[in-house]
């Protein structure tokens, strides 16, 4: 599985809407973190993947550059 990258578009978001590039990468690259694992952990993993999701589909609406 490729690792997700933030697109550069994206860098201007970073510390605002969502996390740092470094913090938002290892959240949507991780992919063993759960809510029996580390419930609060999993909790900022699932709200960065659908901030991000809404960001991407923001810009391929082009609503957002």
């Amino acid at each position: 599985m490729d690792k997700w990258t933030m697109p550069e578009w994206m860098n201007k978001y970073a510390g605002k809407n969502i996390p740092d590039k470094e913090t938002c990468e290892w959240h949507m690259n991780d992919h063993k973190t759960n809510v029996v694992v580390n419930a609060p952990l999993a909790m900022d993993i699932v709200a960065t993947k659908s901030k991000v999701q809404t960001l991407v589909s923001l810009h391929n609406d082009q609503v957002i550059q």
